[in-house]
């Protein structure tokens, strides 16, 4: 019974960790981000399904990566791309959430407009290169963030060594 109250304890802290808690860029965001959390839990259990299934070892999930790939969630509502919108390379979020990007080996993975944590997994399940990140045996840690604007759901993915 203790090791159950145990590893519920640890799935809800890194449930609520993973939720969107960042200002949204304007008022005609959707206000109810609350699914946010749920969504990020979701993808990480799916990732991780797929990773046994490859005979791979479980990625970590951390919370100041959660809050990175928050970020860059919602800067690809404004430019889709692995560019920033201020121009600069994808992996300097990590910089501004404590990581050094350069010390690390890393990865981005991206997809836009997908209403479920399913549909974003086949989408990059489907795609080589973001398939490759999903199953690499390189990373340990992901960072997974989700953020709904104008009723469509932006999805991150980062990976570290």
């Amino acid at each position: 019974m203790k090791k159950y109250v145990f590893i519920m304890l640890i799935t809800a802290f890194l449930f609520n960790s993973c939720q969107n808690n960042t200002t949204k860029p304007d008022s005609t965001t959707s206000e109810n981000n609350n699914a946010v959390s749920s969504d990020a839990q979701t993808v990480f259990d799916l990732v991780n399904q797929e990773r046994a299934k490859a005979g791979l070892e479980a990625y970590k999930l951390d919370t100041k990566l959660c809050e990175a790939a928050n970020k860059r969630a919602q800067e690809i509502v404004e430019k889709y791309d692995h560019i920033r919108p201020d121009g600069k390379e994808w992996d300097t979020v990590l910089d501004e959430y404590g990581f050094n990007s350069k010390a690390y080996t890393r990865g981005e993975n991206i997809v836009a407009k997908r209403e479920s944590a399913s549909s974003a997994m086949k989408a990059w399940m489907d795609s080589q290169g973001h398939k490759e990140n999903i199953l690499a045996d390189y990373y340990t840690t992901i960072g997974i963030g989700v953020y709904e604007y104008n009723g469509s759901k932006y999805w991150v993915q980062l990976f570290l060594s």
